[in-house]
Formats: structure tokens, C-alpha cells, sequence
């Protein structure tokens, strides 16, 4: 655990191939059930570990986004404004998978953290928390509309 953690902290949020290893072998070892998916408790030590002591260049530097007071230290009021925004990407049940993870980091981080460029991206789309829901009203008989 402690040379995957090690992998993650020293993990560059500019190389997308290398951020994208460090979080594979991190989702798999806070998968502390092996289901496959990370809940909110795995994915805030994941991110707690990841962003410990992580030092941001700048306001422009990926990860910028997330440090904005421009102190070039990610505060506690920031990780907690980091956490609530990935969590806006979890499932129904509130757990993620690797490419959800992947993706709603790249949104938090307004970074393309992911090889893939997961679901939106593959569309030619921008990676947002909001998805679009098309909903169809079929009239029932006896209803007044």
C-alpha cells in the first residue's frame, strides 16, 4: 500500500499516462471490499492520499484549479470543494468506477487526466457533472391533461 501511495503522490497531473497508472493501482488497492467500485469513504482516502503535500505550480499548472487561494498548497476548504465536486459523479448507489473516477478528476482538475478522454470526450463533448435527461410523457387514459 505504501509504494502505491508513494506512486500516486509522485504522479504528475500533466502526464495523463502516468496519473492514469498511479490511479489504476490506487483504485485497486482502496477497493478494501474488491467489488470493483470505490464508495465515498475509499474514494476520500484515494484523493486524501493523492493530493497530501502535493505542491501546485500555478493557477495555470494542472491541479491549478483546485488550489484557489493561489497559495500553491491544496487547504483543507479546497480538498473538501475537490471531494464534493467528485462526488457528483458517483452512481446511484454513490460509488464510482475507475473510468467514473478518472473522469469526474479530470473535471475537478479541469484536466484530461484520462488516456481515454472517457464518455465525453469520445463524443467530441466537454466532461461536465450534468448530464441531460430526455423524458418522454405517454398520455394514459382517463388522464385530463
Amino acid at each position: 500500500r505504501d509504494a502505491v501511495i508513494a506512486k500516486l503522490q509522485s504522479a504528475r497531473l500533466s502526464d495523463a499516462e502516468e496519473m492514469e497508472a498511479a490511479l489504476t493501482d490506487a483504485f485497486i488497492t482502496f477497493d478494501l471490499d474488491n467489488s470493483g467500485r470505490l464508495d465515498i469513504d475509499e474514494v476520500r482516502d484515494l484523493l486524501t492520499n493523492c493530493f497530501k503535500n502535493r505542491i501546485v505550480d500555478s493557477a495555470s499548472s494542472p491541479g491549478g484549479a483546485i488550489d484557489t487561494d493561489g497559495d500553491g498548497r491544496i487547504s483543507k476548504y479546497e480538498f473538501a470543494n475537490l471531494l464534493l465536486t467528485v462526488k457528483k459523479f458517483a452512481d446511484g448507489n454513490g460509488t464510482f468506477s475507475l473510468p467514473m473516477l478518472m473522469e469526474a478528476l479530470a473535471y475537478a482538475t479541469k484536466e484530461n487526466i484520462s488516456t481515454s478522454g472517457g464518455p465525453a470526450a469520445s463524443r467530441g463533448g466537454s466532461i461536465s457533472p450534468i448530464a441531460t435527461v430526455d423524458v418522454t410523457l405517454k398520455s394514459s387514459k382517463g388522464l385530463n391533461a
